[in-house]
């Protein structure tokens, strides 16, 4: 399921009561009478956050809303996680970092670490816990999380120029394209087939000037402690769906390699998905049925949707999707 800390609500509420929309105004609408006492452990679903932004960016005619509150966000006054993150020795660290701590911010979706894009360009890839369709009915959320990934990365590049050269979006935009770079201070891509941020040539390696190996290692340890009291709590299920549509489009996933990505053993994933009713094999299966059903709305050659699923061959995967949905993947081509 898709949330976030109870903390991360209260900032959205606090950036968009700053614009003059009442924070009580903004919980009645999503039917929250008042809030919990804030705690570590408490969530709220995502899509009432994105309800929330909705609301008020209704309210103020701000379309672009969850990207002005965005760029007003500030990681480092936030959560312990920006610290750490100012303690790397340069971005690609970072990016590794948030990638395995995110978790205990929010699980709308999960950022890989820094990945060559297929001009050879460094990347950062946020994949989403929402199908298209939620995408785009959530997107003030997706557009507010985007915007935080930007704005963080050109804080942690600030002593060598800006981090961020595009950002894209999975979704269409609701304004102009010059709407959206005007305010992110970056080129933007819609409907770009991923929610993405390309980074500046040579950026991730460049040193941080805050970066502290005493202080990282103090502050990873704490972490470390924080993310094994809150994982165990997290859907299993989730979390292993979540890191293989990550890794599938890098390398063939398998049980042992999501394992390590999600920091459990072998052993124990298997253990926890059996008590789940599940296991890696059936949730790697329905990964790939619905990434394949995407992949042949887009167009894409049926050997290349083949090779994106890690079919030995065609007839592979011909067989594969016969066995889903009844049909030749011919049948639903264009």
């Amino acid at each position: 399921m898709a949330e976030v800390s109870l903390a991360y609500f209260i900032r959205i509420l606090d950036l968009i009561e700053e614009r003059g929309v009442d924070r009580q105004d903004c919980l009645t609408a999503v039917g929250i009478e008042a809030l919990p006492k804030e705690s570590p452990k408490l969530r709220v679903d995502a899509k009432v956050a994105n309800g929330v932004f909705a609301f008020a960016a209704e309210k103020l005619n701000r379309p672009l809303l969850g990207i002005r509150c965005g760029r007003k966000f500030r990681i480092p006054k936030f959560t312990k996680l920006g610290n750490i993150l100012a303690m790397c020795d340069n971005i690609r660290q970072a990016a590794d970092v948030n990638a395995r701590y995110a978790p205990l911010v929010h699980t709308i979706g999960q950022p890989s670490g820094i990945i060559k894009d297929d001009s050879g360009k460094d990347k950062i890839r946020w994949t989403p816990s929402f199908s298209p369709d939620e995408c785009a009915q959530n997107r003030h959320i997706l557009e507010y999380v985007m915007t935080n990934y930007s704005t963080s990365l050109d804080w942690l590049a600030w002593s060598s120029g800006k981090g961020v050269e595009v950002l894209r979006l999975g979704h269409d935009g609701v304004t102009s394209k010059a709407a959206y770079e005007e305010l992110l201070d970056c080129k933007v891509e819609f409907s770009a087939g991923e929610y993405s941020v390309i980074l500046r040539d040579g950026v991730a390696e460049e040193p941080l000037p805050t970066a502290s190996p005493a202080q990282f290692a103090l502050l990873r340890a704490r972490q470390e402690r924080i993310l094994a009291s809150f994982m165990h709590k997290v859907d299993l299920v989730h979390r292993v769906e979540l890191a293989i549509r990550e890794q599938i489009e890098i390398e063939k996933p398998s049980q042992k390699s999501i394992a390590r990505k999600i920091g459990m053993s072998d052993r124990s994933v298997r253990r926890y998905l059996k008590e789940e009713n599940t296991s890696f094999k059936a949730i790697f299966e329905d990964v790939k049925k619905d990434l394949a059903v995407g992949m042949i709305a887009d167009g894409m050659a049926l050997s290349d949707v083949a090779h994106g699923l890690w079919y030995s061959d065609q007839p592979a995967f011909t067989r594969a999707y016969k066995k889903w949905f009844g049909v030749a993947p011919s049948k639903h081509k264009g």
